[in-house]
Order: structure tokens, then C-alpha cells, then sequence
């Protein structure tokens, strides 16, 4: 304590100097500061001796407290005592080195002081609230060290009475302390002991926790033998009562289906590689294969039996074979990987009854519906054919119903039934029904479709046949009959649109398979349809080289109304025009066009041949045209052809009207012409002078027969066209022309004559011709 006294005041000494520095000395500079000698200093060896002697005095009574506090002996305080007067001692002599120091230091300082430091160590004790307050009193640092000295020494004092007061209160906790110390000794060792128990009983739970574990898994493992034995016992050995039941069950019904497959289900597990080395199963598979020898003959006379029911007269195919023969497919299963050899006997046995089958039932209604087919075209039956054919001795036949060999006819109605039912035989007897060939070529494709659908789904149910083999070898013959007879129907058919309905029909039944997807007749369908369109490329090239040879002067006749030949032709190829729609085969079109070109040439010259006059010859074109127009209208036929026959009849008519006028009013329409153009050539301010005479005997002639004119046209018109409405339209441009001429006339008299002409009382005005025009237009 003495020794922190001395420092305080060395301390407060040092911050006294350090704010006489701080009032005379600038921040950051440094100088030599006089540190002040304390004033009127005590001498050294007095103030030791009293400092020496309180300290011992406080020593001592410090001892006595602590002797009779702990109740020591007479010689432990004396020894005691002893003890603290040489810490006291040495205490002194100390503190005696200590003052030395500090009198030795030199009053004056002549070392540099480095005031940024002192700065930083004051800016910290600054911080101190006491400090604080001090500076800010302004209160002297030394005096008021020494009175915190004085306050501690006799808060020292203080705190040494309160403790004698309370050292029978000490010793009393400390006699406690000491009682809790042996107790809780006591306790240590019994919780040792506890602790010890404890350990032997977790190491007891543990041994029996292993052993719980182990017998877990010894009862796991005995359990998953036993399941395994079990499986193995119950799939391996054969119980007496379906020994009895494969042997002995009659008959054989849908039961016996449980029974095959169980002795299935326990032969292919003892063909299994893990067991079929062990014990039991050598024991068991000369059992087994006793078993399945009379399972595989009893199900090889039940299906043989089934097989053969397929043959009786008037038995329902397709009922025995779904509701009787798919239900035993677990038979064919077992037969495959038990017995292959009787399995193939099966199939065998049932393709060749089916072939027969199929065979004998497709002939026969072929042949049968053969008997309903009427003839609709022989190989003279060409559009360009003549009307009559020489007999057999030399004389002419008529060839009736000419016109059914090449129009449609509503024939087109088989494809709108292409997939109703077959036609029924003895049905279409008893109502005396009579088909084309296209119409037995669709009820023979149906009936053949439904056949193969069906027999294609029962083989992939039954036999568990993926592919087209087995159907192929059910139906060979079955097809090639079907093929042999199209070949010989096609050998005699010269009908092009009967064909054309063939290659249609045979296209849209592929399309109902490939949708049932069902694929066995692709290639049968293929084949037909390779059949079908070289002979109707045949017949069709018959009919364009028909055309082509053509005999104008044997075919011409002396009428101006359309020709036999241009009504074949129109209804020939309108026909072809419309089952080609929504097809666009170019075959067909590029087919079309050669026949259309043949077909112009051979009317132009049948015209020529029909009358040496050039209206009558423009007639006779119009009336063909218009015939062929007609029919492509009627059948929605818009094509190529179409618009060029347009044209063609647009010309003829053009022609026709002039042709027509000028035969009635072709004096006007030269002066017309012919003035036109010399007004052309002339000088707009001075035209030709005009013929008076010449031009007012014109118009003289004009007004005396332009009704009569107009009468002779219409009824040249109604005489020369066949159709009424094209009569209309074409008698419509002939007046329309003939007003047109006659205006471009008055067009020609205003400009010649600056006045009125002298032949103006004779002109006949537009006005007038126009309401002539109108009496006839009421027909229009």
C-alpha cells in the first residue's frame, strides 16, 4: 500500500507538469521541462520510520484478529507475530530503496519529452469520470491524491473492524464448510458406488440386446427357409387331386384349363436351373412327365374333335371359333413349350381345314354372284365405233343402249357403299336383281376383308401368331382363286368406267384395313390393283385410237344436231373427270388430254363432211360444243377440258353471229366495214364524200325488210340449235350485234353529213330496233 502511495504522488506530480507544459508548450512540439522539486520535502528517513511504524502497528493488530478469530495458541500467535514484524521489515526497507530513488532523481529533467505520447496518454485518462470532474474544478491532482489515500486507508480500517465482528460467523461457515465437505465426501463415494452398478446393469442390457438381435435374425432367416421350402415344396410336388383331374375329367371343359395350367406352371419351374439339380425335383419329374404326356394327348384329341367340328355344312365359323376355341388358347400355350410336335399337328390340322374351307366358300360365291353379272361393254363398244356392226353372215345389227356403256349412270353409288354388306345370293335371286361387275368386285372384296379381319384376329389370339404367315397359308388358295377369276372377268372388260370404279373401290377397301390395321391383304390388294390399271390404260388408249381412226365420211351425217360420237365422248370422259375428282391422277388427266385433242380434229372434219356451208358447219360445231359443256356441267366436271371446249364454243358463236347477219343484213355490215375504214385512213375534218344514191338505196332496203330480217334469224335459231337456252344466248349476241352495226352506221352518216341526210324520213331509229329487240327477248 505504501509502495501505490508513493506512486500516486509521483503521478500526480507528473500530470501537474504536464499541464504547466500543456499552457506553455504548443501541441506537437517538444522542449526541456523542469520537473519542480515537491515543496518543504519531508526528510527521508523520518517519514520511513513513520510509515514503518504503522505499518506495523496495523500488522499487528491484524495478527491478534486472525489469532483470535481461529482460536491459535499461545506459541502459534507468538510465531505468528514474529512472521508479520519481518514482512514489516522488509516492508520498510523497501519502501527505504524506493525514496532513495526518488531523491536521487535530478529536480531539473534534461531529457527531451515527447508530448504527442503524453497527448495520447492523457486524451485516455481523460475519459475517466473522476478525472473529469477534477480538471473541470480545477482542484490541485497532489492534494487530492493524498485525500483518496486517507479515504482508502479508512475504508481499510473500516472493513478490518467489520471483519472481527463477524469471525464467530466465520468460523461457525467455516465449521460448516467443513461438516458439508465430509458429508458430501460421503455422498461422492455412494454415487461412485451407483455409478459403478449402473455400468454392470448397461453392460447386462447390452449382452441381452446382442442376444435379442441374433435370435431376431435366426428367427428372420428360419422364417424366409420356411416361405422358400414352402414355395418350392408347393410348386415342385403334384397333389393327388390334380393327378386325378388331368386324367380323369370328363369332359373337358373350361376347368380343365386350371388344371393344365398348374401342372404348366410347376413342369417350368422344375425346369428351372436352381432346381432342377436338386433331390425333389429328380424325384418329381418322372411324374411330371407321365403327367404332361396325358395332359398333352387328351388335349390333342380335344382340339382335333373341335378342329374337325369346323367341317360340318352350315356352321358358323367365326361363333366357334370365339366363343369356343380362343377360351382353350392356354391349350396351344402348353402344346408349344411341352410338346412342339403335336403342336404343329394342331396347326397343321387346322390350316388345312380352314384352306378347304375358305376355298370351297369363296368359289362358290363367286361363282354364284358371277351368275348376277350383266355385261355393260364388248370391244366394239369404242366412242369412236360406228352407230351399227355387221352380223356374223354379212348384215347389220343395231347395238342397243349405246349410250350406258360410257355415262355414269349413278354407277358412282358403289363407292358410296363400298363398305355395306355383301351382297346376299339367294336374295338377289329372288328379287331378280342384276349387277355391274364393280358392285361383285366390291361384295367379293367386303366379304373377303370381314373373313380375313376375323381370321387374322382369331390366329393372333389362338395360335399367338404375330405375323401374315399363317393367314398366308390359310388363305393361298383362297386368293389365288380370287385373282384367277378377276384376271379372267378383266381378259373380256372393255368398260373404262366400270374399270375406273374397280381401282376406286380396291383403293378405299385398303384404306379400311390399313384403319383396322390389319395387314394380311396389302399385297393381295397391290396385286389388283396392278391388275386393274394396265387394262384400264388399255382400254382407255382403245378408245383415243377409236377416235383417231375414225371414218368422217361413214360417220357424217346431214344433220347439224350433236353427233352420237360427241355424246360418247362427253359422257365418257365427264365420267372419267368425275372419279378422278379428289384423286388427281395424272394418268388419268394426262389420258384425258389425249383423248380431247383426237376428238376436235374428228368434229372439225365431220363438219366438213356434214354440209358444204359455212353457217351450217359453224351449227354443227356449236351443237357439239354445247352438248359436250352440258354434260361437264351436269357432272361438276372443271378441268382443263372444260375450259378449253369453252373457248372453242365462244369462237363458234362469235363466227355463227356474223355469219348470221351477214347472210341477212350483209349489205350494211360491208358499208359498215368498209367506211370504217376509209374514215380511218381519212383526215378527221375531212371525210370521204359518200355515194347518195348507193347509201340511201341502202338504208331504203334496210327499213323495208329489218323485221323480216330479225323473224328469219330467230327462226333460224330455233331451228338450227337443239338447246333452247343456248338458242336463246346465241340469238341475245345476234341482235345485240345487229343493233351495234347499225349505230356504228348512224355513227358513220353524222360524221359524213354535216346535216340532216336527204334520206332522213327513211332511217330507221335505234330506239325503234331496240323495242323490236325486246319482243324477242322476252324468251331469253
Amino acid at each position: 500500500r505504501r509502495v501505490h502511495g508513493g506512486k500516486s504522488t509521483f503521478v500526480t506530480s507528473c500530470v501537474s507538469v504536464v499541464q504547466m507544459s500543456k499552457r506553455e508548450t504548443p501541441r506537437g512540439s517538444k522542449a526541456k521541462v523542469e520537473i519542480p522539486a515537491a515543496p518543504n520535502p519531508p526528510p527521508t528517513a523520518r517519514s520511513n520510520s513513520k510509515t514503518s511504524v504503522k505499518l506495523q502497528q496495523s500488522d499487528e493488530d491484524l495478527a491478534v484478529e486472525k489469532a483470535k478469530l481461529f482460536g491459535s495458541s499461545t506459541a502459534t500467535r507468538k510465531a505468528t507475530i514474529k512472521q508479520q514484524e519481518d514482512e514489516a521489515k522488509l516492508e520498510d526497507l523497501a519502501l527505504e530503496n524506493f525514496t532513495l530513488d526518488l531523491d536521487g532523481i535530478e529536480t531539473v529533467a534534461t531529457d527531451e519529452v515527447d508530448f504527442e505520447e503524453i497527448d495520447d496518454e492523457l486524451a485516455k485518462f481523460a475519459e475517466d469520470q473522476l478525472v473529469k470532474d477534477a480538471l473541470e474544478k480545477g482542484i490541485d491532482l497532489r492534494q487530492y491524491a493524498q485525500e483518496i489515500d486517507h479515504e482508502l486507508r479508512d475504508v481499510e480500517k473500516a472493513s478490518i473492524g467489520d471483519y472481527i465482528h463477524e469471525s464467530e460467523n466465520l468460523a461457525a461457515l467455516h465449521t460448516q464448510i467443513r461438516n458439508c465437505d465430509q458429508i458430501l465426501e460421503k455422498m461422492e463415494k455412494l454415487l461412485s458406488g451407483f455409478q459403478a452398478d449402473l455400468g454392470d446393469i448397461s453392460s447386462e442390457i447390452k449382452t441381452l440386446q446382442e442376444e435379442s438381435l441374433s435370435m431376431n435374425v435366426r428367427l428372420t432367416n428360419r422364417k424366409e427357409t420356411e416361405t422358400r421350402l414352402g414355395g418350392f415344396l408347393e410348386q415342385l410336388v403334384v397333389p393327388p387331386n390334380l393327378i386325378q383331374s388331368i386324367c380323369e375329367a370328363d369332359p373337358i371343359d373350361e376347368s380343365y384349363l386350371d388344371y393344365v395350367l398348374a401342372l404348366k406352371q410347376r413342369i417350368d419351374y422344375a425346369k428351372r436351373p436352381e432346381v432342377i439339380g436338386s433331390l425333389a425335383s429328380k424325384e418329381a419329374q418322372p411324374e411330371l412327365e407321365k403327367l404332361k404326356l396325358k395332359a398333352v394327348s387328351r388335349i390333342r384329341e380335344f382340339l382335333m374333335t373341335k378342329i374337325n367340328s369346323l367341317k360340318k355344312p352350315k356352321t358358323n365359323i367365326q361363333i366357334l371359333q370365339q366363343n369356343v376355341l380362343v377360351k382353350y388358347r392356354i391349350f396351344i400355350d402348353f402344346l408349344d413349350s411341352n410338346h412342339p410336335e403335336v403342336a404343329n399337328e394342331i396347326k397343321a390340322a387346322y390350316l388345312e381345314t380352314m384352306s378347304k374351307m375358305y376355298y370351297g366358300h369363296f368359289k362358290t360365291y363367286i361363282t354364284n354372284l358371277s351368275k348376277l353379272q350383266y355385261d355393260i361393254a364388248t370391244k366394239n363398244d369404242l366412242i369412236g365405233s360406228e352407230d351399227r356392226e355387221r352380223g356374223l353372215f354379212g348384215g347389220r345389227k343395231d347395238l342397243q343402249n349405246k349410250g350406258a356403256v360410257f355415262s355414269l349412270n349413278n354407277r358412282d353409288q358403289v363407292l358410296q357403299e363400298i363398305d355395306q354388306d355383301p351382297i346376299i345370293y339367294h336374295v338377289a335371286v329372288q328379287k331378280g336383281l342384276k349387277f355391274p361387275y364393280e358392285c361383285i368386285l366390291r361384295s367379293s372384296h367386303k366379304l373377303l376383308m370381314d373373313t380375313a379381319t376375323s381370321e387374322y384376329l382369331f390366329c393372333l389370339d389362338f395360335f399367338g401368331i404375330r405375323d401374315t404367315d399363317m393367314f398366308m397359308l390359310i388363305f393361298t388358295k383362297t386368293i389365288s382363286w380370287f385373282l384367277e377369276s378377276l384376271e379372267n372377268a378383266l381378259y373380256n372388260c372393255y368398260d373404262t368406267v366400270g374399270l375406273l370404279l374397280m381401282i376406286r373401290v380396291t383403293f378405299h377397301h385398303n384404306l379400311i384395313m390399313q384403319r383396322r390395321r390389319i395387314p394380311c391383304l396389302d399385297a393381295f390388294f397391290d396385286r389388283v390393283k396392278m391388275m386393274l390399271w394396265p387394262r384400264f390404260k388399255t382400254v382407255l388408249d382403245m378408245n383415243i385410237e377409236s377416235l383417231r381412226r375414225a371414218n368422217p365420211r361413214t360417220l357424217a351425217s346431214q344433220d347439224v344436231h350433236p353427233h352420237y360420237i360427241t355424246r360418247r365422248f362427253a359422257e365418257f370422259s365427264a365420267s372419267i373427270h368425275k372419279l378422278n375428282l379428289n384423286y388427281n391422277d395424272e394418268i388419268i388427266a394426262n389420258s384425258l388430254t389425249q383423248l380431247r385433242t383426237p376428238m376436235e380434229r374428228l368434229l372439225e372434219r365431220l363438219a366438213q363432211e356434214a354440209t358444204p356451208s359455212p353457217k351450217l358447219r359453224t351449227v354443227f360445231l356449236i351443237n357439239n360444243f354445247d352438248l359436250i359443256l352440258t354434260l361437264f356441267h351436269d357432272q361438276q366436271v372443271n378441268s382443263e377440258d372444260t375450259r378449253a371446249f369453252e373457248e372453242l364454243f365462244n369462237h363458234q358463236i362469235a363466227m355463227y353471229v356474223e355469219v348470221e347477219l351477214q347472210d341477212t343484213y350483209g349489205a350494211l355490215i360491208s358499208f359498215v366495214k368498209d367506211t370504217e375504214s376509209a374514215l380511218a385512213r381519212a383526215p378527221s375534218d375531212n371525210p370521204p364524200r359518200l355515194n347518195n344514191t348507193a347509201v340511201e338505196l341502202l338504208v331504203q332496203n334496210f327499213a323495208d325488210g329489218w323485221k323480216q330480217g330479225i323473224e328469219q334469224i330467230n327462226a333460224d335459231v330455233m331451228n338450227q340449235f337443239s338447246n333452247f337456252r343456248n338458242g336463246m344466248e346465241i340469238l341475245k349476241q345476234v341482235l345485240t350485234q345487229l343493233l351495234l352495226y347499225y349505230t356504228r352506221f348512224q355513227e358513220i352518216l353524222k360524221r359524213c353529213y354535216k346535216g340532216q341526210p336527204p334520206f332522213q324520213n327513211n332511217l330507221i331509229s335505234v330506239h325503234t330496233i331496240m323495242y323490236e329487240i325486246k319482243k324477242y327477248s322476252k324468251n331469253f
